[in-house]
């Protein structure tokens, strides 16, 4: 026999989360990091150290450029050490520092942030018109934004598609679809 725990507060309906968009000190020092993350991560690549990339994942080659040094699959325990270690200190400095990794440095929360909710509020418009949007009944408008939705959607996937056609990933399949059908 199956049952459902219910919590106290919990309807077992979906309660969307439009973010808001706030200023501040924080906010400010937020998008300094951003911004040097985004430089590291995009021109990392064409910087050399001892003549070789700053940073580079080679996956052709097997070789993986890191501040100078080359690791090759007969590195691996060097580099699962290093990796050790830093995942050793992500957990460390996110236990002792609270949320700064997943605010200020964590590469998915950069990009989200800084590419793909830009993109939502210029077809949506802040919270409050999201709000008023996803609650309002379907007009013209509400089909013409939610299809910006889902080609922006499309477009993303297609990137990702573009980024990792030799690899499999959870949306590849929806990935897929939205390129044969922008070929259509």
């Amino acid at each position: 026999m199956l049952f459902a725990v219910r919590l106290p507060g919990m309807t077992g309906t979906r309660e969307w989360v439009y973010p808001q968009s706030i200023d501040g000190f924080f906010m400010r020092l937020r998008r300094g990091a951003f911004l040097l993350l985004h430089v590291l991560l995009f021109v990392a690549p064409w910087l050399t150290m001892r003549g070789h990339p700053l940073l580079q994942i080679d996956l052709p080659a097997r070789r993986v450029f890191l501040f100078g040094a080359i690791f090759t699959p007969s590195d691996t325990i060097f580099f699962a050490l290093l990796l050790f270690f830093l995942a050793f200190a992500l957990f460390f400095f996110t236990t002792i520092f609270g949320r700064v990794w997943c605010g200020y440095a964590c590469p998915q929360t950069v990009f989200i942030d800084r590419v793909y909710r830009r993109i939502e509020r210029w077809i949506e418009g802040d919270h409050i018109q999201r709000i008023r949007l996803s609650r309002a009944p379907w007009t013209w408008d509400k089909m013409a934004q939610t299809i910006a939705d889902v080609y922006r959607d499309c477009l993303t996937a297609e990137d990702d598609h573009q980024r990792s056609a030799d690899k499999e990933t959870p949306h590849k399949e929806m990935s897929k679809a939205c390129v044969q059908a922008q070929k259509q």
